[in-house]
């Protein structure tokens, strides 16, 4: 598989035994659909929201290709940050810096809903693979 960004190979990022990919050389991260969708599993309010908000707030056709192989992805605006996203496969591609945005998005939510800022299982783990990254 390979960046969307700078097409080197991602390197398998193994969480919770779900498997993403991260390139190193410019810290994306590439999230499958199967990893997001497990989300569901705990906290059925994130994963339905994030891509009701992807949906939504598609912006227009990303340059960038699929790494799954799926054509084009779609440009949508997740709160205040541009997110890649494969309309066809639901990956999510996250550049340096925006798994982090999402993560911070993601307590908010949760502080707004239940008065505290959460440590669920989306957040703890999409925290981990920000952990994962170099620098």
């Amino acid at each position: 598989m390979h960046c969307s960004v700078d097409k080197q190979d991602l390197d398998v990022c193994k969480i919770e035994n779900r498997n993403g990919w991260i390139c190193t050389t410019c810290k994306g991260a590439w999230l499958p659909s199967n990893f997001v969708s497990s989300f569901r599993l705990t906290d059925p309010w994130f994963v339905e929201d994030f891509y009701e908000r992807l949906t939504i707030n598609l912006v227009s056709a990303s340059e960038r290709q699929c790494p799954e192989g799926h054509g084009h992805l779609d440009k949508s605006n997740y709160g205040k940050v541009e997110l890649d996203w494969c309309d066809a496969c639901e990956g999510v591609w996250f550049d340096g810096g925006e798994l982090e945005a999402v993560v911070s998005l993601a307590a908010l939510d949760e502080k707004e809903t239940h008065g505290h800022p959460g440590e669920n299982w989306p957040t703890t783990v999409l925290k981990a693979i920000a952990d994962f990254l170099p620098g």
